[in-house]
């Protein structure tokens, strides 16, 4: 079994295979249940958010990968207080993120779904309306609402370590597999031929070493965060948002927006583009258990319109909209500690840490492993190392300043000192924007969808890369995803997963 996929004990294996086997029984038809009929219309259409995992039975909650640790993390706590606030913390989290998130499904349904919705359910008849939208709508949020208050009633009357276990063993039990895994075995079985040739191409790859050299630049844009006021997140991920060098070849064979971040827009038809006369970043924070304790991790992701043909006669990786994200790791004190890059499909993920961190992980753990250049890293035996971009000198009073090359777009050092980059250079303000815009973009029609497909991958934006992968299971390699959705070291590792960094790092406990 992988090191990260979800475990079931033996007390939750019943109520899995119920919800299985129940599920399978309903595939032909939509569910009885109202409130499990609006979830599954939305997967019907093709409009479910890839980056929240249904609870099956209990639509009133989702998760991801932080929650499921949240979980497992309360399901392994032996005392009933501390069990208690943590199972309640659960609840509501995942309730929070089932809201949010139905609330987007619910806002992309056509009337032809509602109108489907309101008969089988509810015996209406006539022509649909926004009004009765509105009605199922609070429908549907106050019948979820209930069985949440219900799980949350049953938590807090709970009087034993027992009757807690009851209430949260069936929830994870039921927590349905995620788009990271799922339809891997269905991709790659047709092509199984390949399968050697694909995998020894991507043991190959991995095996590289990705930093890349950092030239001084003839021409670049600065582009620097402008100021914001909206909240207390947004004023925390504006106090570390980066500086972004980016380097410009005047006289390249492609277009020269093509080197410049921009706002994602959408057409009437659901195609996406890069406006590059607007240059925005999009952030969000998350809390997840790491190291001991919680922390706060901000991460910040900006997109170019195009990965342009750089190889000939044909260039694998070239292709319409290309991303990447900066993900900066808060210690116990809100500074930062760790900094990674990687692109918005998951190729060349690299880890920066401060020079601090890395020298209580030597105090901590002694010399390098053999074969390493510093103490913090790790060795993973049968996948892929971390790749170690450097260690980063100075204090992160403010964001890091990363530099990126023209054409393949990749960051080539992250600094926290600002050295400038001479001659050529154009200042360009950015704008920092919620991740969640992303998904719900309007069209200029006022229609609601999202950037993202229902398996998470960016709407246009697929790879010759793609084939080259598929006999071992990797979902389009090369086309950008959603939060939540990243795998990264050719799917050896998931992005998201809590300890992700604890697996590929050894990090000081007292950080």
């Amino acid at each position: 079994m992988p090191w990260n996929a979800p475990s079931i004990s033996d007390a939750g294996m019943i109520p899995f295979l119920a919800v299985t086997l129940s599920l399978i029984a309903g595939c032909a038809g939509p569910p009885s249940r109202f409130i499990d009929a609006v979830p599954w219309t939305a997967r019907q259409q093709g409009v479910s958010e890839a980056r929240a995992q249904e609870v099956a039975g209990f639509p009133c909650l989702r998760v991801n990968a932080e929650l499921i640790d949240e979980l497992d993390h309360v399901l392994a706590t032996k005392d009933l207080e501390p069990a208690r606030e943590g199972a309640l913390r659960f609840l509501d989290h995942a309730r929070g993120l089932s809201l949010e998130v139905s609330g987007l499904e619910l806002e992309r349904l056509d009337d032809r779904a509602w109108q489907g919705l309101a008969s089988e359910h509810f015996a209406y008849e006539h022509p649909m309306d926004p009004s009765l939208r509105l009605l199922l709508t609070e429908e549907y949020l106050h019948r979820t609402g209930l069985q949440y208050e219900l799980l949350r009633r049953q938590i807090t009357a709970a009087a034993s370590m027992e009757e807690i276990t009851a209430v949260l063993t069936p929830l994870r039990g039921a927590i349905q597999p995620s788009i990271k895994t799922r339809g891997r075995f269905a991709r790659a079985a047709p092509l199984a031929l390949f399968t050697l040739p694909s995998g020894i191409a991507a043991a190959a790859l991995g095996s590289q070493t990705h930093l890349i050299d950092d030239p001084p630049f003839d021409q670049a844009v600065r582009y620097t965060p402008a100021a914001t006021a909206a909240s207390a997140e947004q004023d925390l991920l504006l106090a570390y948002a980066p500086t972004l060098i980016q380097q410009i070849h005047p006289d390249a064979a492609y277009k020269p927006e093509i080197d410049r971040i921009g706002r994602v827009t959408l057409d009437d038809r659901g195609r996406i583009a890069i406006d590059t006369a607007h240059p925005t970043v999009y952030a969000y924070t998350r809390e997840v258990h790491l190291a001991g304790t919680m922390r706060t991790q901000l991460t910040y992701t900006w997109w170019f319109p195009k990965h342009p043909p750089l190889k000939k006669p044909i260039d694998a990786e070239a292709g319409p909209i290309e991303g990447v994200t900066l993900r900066v790791t808060l210690d116990r004190e809100n500074q930062p500690a760790l900094y990674e890059t990687v692109f918005n499909c998951g190729c060349y993920h690299t880890i920066y840490p401060t020079a601090s961190l890395a020298r209580l992980a030597q105090e901590h753990h002694g010399p390098p492993l053999k074969g390493k250049r510093f103490s913090i890293e790790q060795s993973v035996p049968g996948h892929t190392d971390v790749i170690i971009g450097g260690l980063l000198e100075g204090q992160a009073h403010d964001g890091a300043v990363l530099r990126s090359r023209a054409a393949d777009h990749r960051v080539s050092t992250v600094r926290l000192s600002d050295e400038g980059n001479g001659r050529g250079e154009l200042s360009v303000p950015y704008e920092l924007r919620p991740y969640a815009d992303l998904e719900r973009l309007r069209t200029p029609g006022g229609r609601v969808v999202s950037m993202f497909q229902d398996n998470g991958l960016v709407r246009g934006a697929a790879r010759l890369e793609g084939l080259l992968f598929t006999p071992i299971g990797i979902l389009s390699a090369g086309q950008p995803r959603q939060r939540g959705t990243q795998l990264i070291h050719f799917d050896q590792f998931d992005f998201d997963h809590p300890h992700t960094l604890e697996v590929l790092l050894r990090l000081p406990p007292e950080f």
